[in-house]
């Protein structure tokens, strides 16, 4: 199966089990080695969701990032598509691939599929995911190590916003300064990452840089549940 999981998952840590009705049809006719290749090249998701606190976020709240990091670029965009007695369902869009996720009050994955592309068969699959224990960044960047604060209004993505611009020091056992900057805004969703503050508007350390592209309050559901 020639699908963009690689492309998808690089900077994403995704997982979960089957929950919509779609999800089965993609083990259907499939013998057991076939679905053992496929999930070898699935990794597992981390229990501690790998974004921001969704559940203070709206339904129909999205947000979409430019990244760049390791001399390549790329877009992914979260949307919150629902919200139930268990916790906050959010989609996360890469390239053609989409992550839905069940997130609980205390930001914990309860649930999850990836809905990824198959050229050899010209259409899109769904597989479950195993849930491990961990996470893959802390959910309140910007608030750590010694830092200093700016006010500001800012032109975000096509909309004249007030940010607080937060710039971070940090020196290593080793004696070696680095630094981070960041934006935030109260007018932004803490979709990807929030704080106190509010939802990210730029960050940029050495190696990485990401930039606020879009958001909203529209989301249009790449998924649906049962």
């Amino acid at each position: 199966m020639r699908s963009r999981i690689a492309l998808f998952l690089a900077p994403l840590a995704l997982g979960g089990c089957f929950l919509f009705s779609s999800g089965p049809s993609s083990e259907v006719g499939r013998t057991p080695e076939e679905l053992r290749r496929i999930r070898d090249h699935i990794p597992p998701v981390y229990d501690y969701f790998a974004y921001g606190p969704v559940y203070q976020a709206r339904v129909g709240q999205w947000v979409k990032y430019n990244i760049e990091e390791g001399g390549t670029s790329s877009e992914v965009t979260l949307g919150v598509s629902e919200r139930t007695e268990e916790g906050t369902w959010v989609e996360i869009v890469q390239e053609e691939s989409v992550s839905a996720q069940l997130v609980s009050g205390e930001n914990l994955v309860l649930k999850a599929y990836l809905r990824i592309p198959d050229s050899d068969k010209g259409r899109e699959e769904i597989f479950s995911q195993e849930i491990i224990q961990g996470r893959a960044h802390p959910n309140e960047q910007g608030l750590s190590g010694d830092r200093t604060e700016t006010k500001r209004e800012a032109e975000v993505a096509g909309r004249s916003l007030s940010v607080v611009e937060v710039e971070i020091e940090e020196e290593d056992f080793n004696g070696r300064i680095s630094t981070e900057r960041s934006s935030w805004s109260s007018e932004i969703p803490v979709l990807y990452a929030g704080n106190s503050i509010g939802g990210m508007v730029t960050f940029s350390s050495q190696t990485k840089t990401m930039t606020l592209i879009g958001f909203g309050e529209e989301y249009n559901p790449r998924m649906k549940t049962k």
